[in-house]
């Protein structure tokens, strides 16, 4: 049984320096929670998204791709004084 429950913000090691876990891994361990569906939202880069939705097919895990960017908001936008920082995640 499956639940309705999916991360939405993984990271595998397509995100340089920031994770360790391969595509394969991340569907197999999803699949084995019993989740139905699973993002893949690596650092700045869309390198892994075919073997991810590869892996999450093989294992009957629904693939969503997508990736989170760091954005900067330019002083004076929308009122804003100063610069201010953030992440952006995009599926």
């Amino acid at each position: 049984m499956s639940t309705l429950a999916a991360h939405l913000h993984v990271r595998s090691h397509y995100s340089l320096l920031a994770a360790t876990a391969s595509v394969r891994g991340l569907a197999v361990r999803a699949a084995d929670d019993g989740l139905s569906h699973l993002a893949l939202t690596d650092d700045c880069a869309l390198y892994g998204a075919v073997a991810f939705a590869e892996a999450c097919n093989e294992v009957g895990v629904q693939p969503i791709t997508g990736m989170s960017l760091r954005m900067q908001a330019p002083e004076g936008v929308a009122g804003i004084s100063g610069t201010r920082t953030g992440v952006l995640v995009l599926l």
